[in-house]
């Protein structure tokens, strides 16, 4: 086992299953014993362009707030890891070579899209509120990811962008109060 890496080990005469997190060598005997690998390293799922490429890059994040405008994040970035001491729970629910990551892609952005979407673009354009919400969003992934052997170390959002209208009466605005 690599640093960085997880494995199940299934004893397949009883069925017992031992989560291995320490880096080193595991015995294992060939018939009695299946050892499986996953990566339990941080990986960082990224939300940019127009597309989804595959399970750790996904599309643009567009969010409707809830005074019903829209805007969104031109990149965005959910840093997580697999729980190494409950490798044995992401493969019974995920299946092996690091299908946990399928999880991603779904719930990363709904989750994004719901909490950002309980916001007023007001709120979201307010760097003082801003931050609160990206809390919520983050502590609610722990959540959900959580129920899948996942927890999420970081999200990086940049500011969000809003239609030229809207970015300029927020610019606008901006100015009036730093005028005071």
């Amino acid at each position: 086992i690599e640093p960085g890496q997880a494995a199940c080990k299934v004893n397949n005469l009883t069925g017992s299953q031992e989560s291995i997190t320490q880096p080193g060598w595991t015995l294992r005997i060939p018939f009695m014993h299946s050892v499986y690998l996953e990566d339990a390293s941080p990986q960082t799922f990224t939300m940019t362009g127009d597309q989804d490429i595959d399970s750790l890059h996904s599309r643009m994040l567009t969010v409707r707030a809830n005074d019903g405008s829209n805007f969104s994040f031109d990149s965005a970035d959910v840093i997580f890891q697999l729980e190494g001491d409950k490798a044995c729970e992401a493969i019974e629910d995920s299946g092996v070579d690091n299908g946990y990551r399928d999880w991603i892609i779904p719930y990363v952005r709904t989750v994004m899209r719901d909490e950002f979407g309980r916001e007023s673009t007001i709120n979201v354009s307010d760097p003082t509120k801003y931050a609160a919400s990206v809390k919520l969003v983050s502590d609610r992934l722990n959540e959900v990811l959580g129920e899948h052997a996942l927890a999420v170390n970081q999200l990086v959002t940049p500011k969000p962008r809003f239609n030229d209208q809207y970015e300029k009466a927020i610019e606008d605005r901006n100015g009036l109060e730093n005028q005071k």
